[in-house]
Order: C-alpha cells, then structure tokens, then sequence
C-alpha cells in the first residue's frame, strides 16, 4: 500500500509538472501580443489569426486521433509530443515574420493536442474513481499555475531581453521535462501493482470492434454531445480571457502594459482555486452527479461576467475581485468536464473508451477555443469591447444550459439502466417458480394417466 502510495505520488507530482510546463509555452502569446502589434505592424485581425494557427492543430489533432491515444503508451506519446511543442515554439524569437510565427505555432499546437489525453489516461489508471474529481481538480491548477508563470517570465523577459526570447526559458524546461516522463512515467500494469479498489475494464473486446473506436460510437454515449457544446463554449470563453484580458486591460481600462499583464493573472489565479474546490465539493456533495454541481458553478460566473460587464471600470480591487470570481467559475468546470467527467462517462457508458471520449470532447471543444481568435479580433475591431463581454455572457450562459441538459439525460439513463437492472432481477427470480409449476402440472398429469 505504501509502495502505490509513493507511486501515484510519484506520477501525480509528474503530471502536475509537464502541464504546468505545457501552459507556461501556451500563454505568452497573449502578453507579446502588444509587442508583436508594433513591432511587426500587425492588425488585430492578424492577431486573432496567430491564436487559430496555434490552436486549429491542437483541436484537428486531438478530434482525427482520438481512437489513438487508448493505444499508444502514455509516456512515449507525451516525451515526443512535448519535445516536438517545445523546440518549435523556441524557434519563434528567430522568425521575425508573421508567416513564420504562424508556422511554429501551427507545429507547437500539434505537439500538444495529445498531451491532455495521455496525461488523463495515466491519471485514472493510477486512481480510484471515487476520488478522480479531486485528483482532476488539483491537477488542473497546473494549468493555471503554468498561465501565472508563463505570464511572469514572459513579462519580465519581454522588458529585459525583447519578445524573442520570451519562449526559450519554457521551451527548455519542456525538453527537460519530456526526458523525465520517458524515463519515470510508468502505469499500474508496467510496475506490476494493483491499485486498491480500481476496477478495471478488459480493453481485448475493444480492439477486435472497430465500432466502438469510430466518432459516432463515441458521440452517441449518453452525455458526451451535450458535455462537448458545454466545453466548447467555456473553451472560446477561457482562451479569450488567456489570449486578450491584458490588451482589454491596456485598451479599454487603460492600465499600463506591465499592469495588464500582471491584473490579467487574476483570471488564473481564480482558476488555481476554481478547479480543487469543484472537484473537491463534486466527490463530497455532488458524487454521484458531477455535472450538477458544475452547473451551479457555471451559473455564478454567468452572474460574475455581467458583473464585469458594468463595474469593472470601477478601479482595481472591483476588477481583480470579479476576474478572480469568473476564473474559478470557468476554468473550474472545464477541467472537470475534461478529465473525471469524460472519463468517467466515457469507462462507464463506454465501454474502456475514456482516453477516446476525453480526445474527443476536448477536441470538439477546443474548436471554440480555434474561432475565438478571428472572431473575437473581428468584434474588438468593429464593435468594441463591449460587445466581446456580451459575447463573453451568451457564451457562459450557453454552457451552462448544456451542463444541465447532460445532467438530466445521464440521470435518466442511470434510470433506464437501473430499471432494467431490476426487471432482469425479477425475472431471474421468477423463472424458478415457473419451472416448479410446470414440474407440478407434469407430474399430476402423469399420475393421471397412470390411473
């Protein structure tokens, strides 16, 4: 027990570290984004279009491949994959072109699409499911601890050496940290250990059925379509934030660069505190019915986006307080809803298809997160940022209304199953009596015959 213990210690501490690394590559790119608007002589528009060429292979990826990842072992795919992220997005500072930023993107969002799936599948091997939602909730800090670091380091060397450079620091830690998951990131099975109270699924059946790998196998499971719009739309709402609360900050609330740099970290740091919160309130409060409790959540960051709507111009301690309010209230449910959710309906209604559904939904989702760059660069241009915050609240509101919906139907599919379950139970009983009676008639037709 003690030997699991450290074990799963030992990976969870992994993980935590990789996605933190992951995310502190992602985020700079919203804080150069100034920077890159003079230097280069880029519209906002364009801007808009170096968050697609980041994020459309990070979502084509994950959505073309997502009957891969159940096959190829966790720790290789994330060694290549994060080392391939890494190098091309240290190759950034060299480019001083549009085109060529584009292109290092382009690879780097590619590299990282597996990077969520691979890190869920090792996760939920070495896990019990009762505890998932807390272990997801906590490790999903990594995200937003790698956005407060990222941002950190992108500041301070933006001023002390130039934009070029902002990505090398995390460009090495990523290679650093690609060696170590190729060398220590092992599952329960390659260390020959059981983890106490895991239930585990044969996955022979599921080679052999090719049915069970496709899109629409996977999109018929109870809950994934309505989970998939929830997280697209809490996608293209937290990676507006990421990519554009600094310049809001700077253009429409007129902070200083360094300070819309600094006031945007509020966001992440509302989502450091979001996720463990939900996942630790789901399994205590809400366990067998996840998705309400990410409901009830989702409705105050509705409530805390419209506030920001009105009295964010009211100083600094309205802002940060609200910015920290709606962080928690996104980016909370978002790592929920793609890590123990899709996971758990995925291994339940699926059939050891949680990798798969988790690829699945996330990639789905992430095409929220693809559209909000040209989208959101096309309002701010046109319309102002007014009408980004009200896009900001559909949006929020949207995802919550999906949550609900999967709510309800898993409920009544759990009802259905249970039904059924019973029925089945009653028949069972009841085919043993039948067998007496008919054996009872038998014998008394026999002795009548005998007569």
């Amino acid at each position: 027990m003690n030997l699991v213990r450290n074990y799963q210690c030992l990976i969870f501490g992994l993980v935590w570290v990789t996605y933190c690394v992951t995310y502190c590559l992602r985020k700079p790119l919203g804080i150069v984004k100034p920077k890159l608007e003079l230097d280069l002589s880029l519209t906002k528009t364009q801007l808009g279009w170096l968050d697609l060429a980041l994020l459309l292979p990070y979502s084509g990826v994950q959505i073309l491949c997502s009957h891969v990842w159940d096959r190829i072992p966790p720790r290789h795919l994330i060694a290549l994959c994060l080392s391939m992220a890494s190098l091309a997005m240290m190759m950034i500072g060299i480019g001083n072109s549009f085109y060529v930023i584009c292109v290092c993107l382009f690879i780097s969002g590619a590299g990282q699409a597996p990077l969520w799936p691979a890190c869920t599948k090792m996760l939920s091997s070495w896990f019990v499911d009762s505890r998932l939602s807390s272990v997801f909730g906590i490790i999903s800090t990594s995200q937003y601890a790698g956005s407060l670091l990222g941002t950190g380091l992108a500041i301070y060397i933006q001023e002390k050496a130039g934009w070029p450079w902002v990505y090398v620091p995390a460009g090495i830690a990523g290679l650093i940290m690609a060696t170590f998951n190729l060398l220590f990131l092992l599952g329960p099975k390659d260390m020959l250990l059981e983890i106490p109270g895991k239930t585990y699924v044969s996955p022979t059946h599921l080679a052999k059925d090719k049915k069970r790998q496709s899109y629409a196998f996977l999109l018929s499971i109870p809950g994934v379509a309505d989970v998939t719009m929830a997280v697209f739309c809490l996608k293209f709402v937290r990676y507006c934030m990421h990519m554009w609360l600094p310049l809001y900050l700077i253009d429409h609330l007129k902070y200083s660069q360094t300070a819309g740099g600094l006031f945007s970290t509020m966001f992440d740091v509302g989502g450091i505190l979001g996720g463990p919160i939900l996942g630790l309130l789901v399994d205590h409060c809400t366990k067998h019915q996840p998705l309400w409790g990410i409901f009830l959540m989702l409705m105050l960051g509705t409530v805390c986006f419209t506030l920001i709507a009105f009295i964010a111009s009211w100083g600094t301690i309205y802002c940060s307080v609200l910015l920290l309010m709606v962080g928690a209230a996104n980016c909370g449910p978002d790592s929920l809803l793609t890590g123990s959710v899709t996971m758990m309906i995925g291994e339940k209604y699926g059939s050891n298809t949680g990798a798969g559904v988790t690829s699945l939904v996330n990639g789905i989702g992430s095409i929220g997160a693809i559209v909000e760059g040209p989208i959101i660069g096309l309002i701010s241009q046109q319309v102002g940022w007014h009408g980004v915050m009200g896009l900001m609240i559909a949006l929020s509101f949207f995802a919550m209304l999906a949550t609900l919906r999967g709510f309800l139907v898993l409920k009544l599919h759990d009802r259905a199953l249970a039904r059924k379950k019973a029925e089945d139970e009653l028949l069972t009983l009841q085919t043993p009596l039948v067998d007496e009676q008919a054996c009872e008639v038998l014998e008394l037709e026999s002795s009548q015959l005998t007569v």
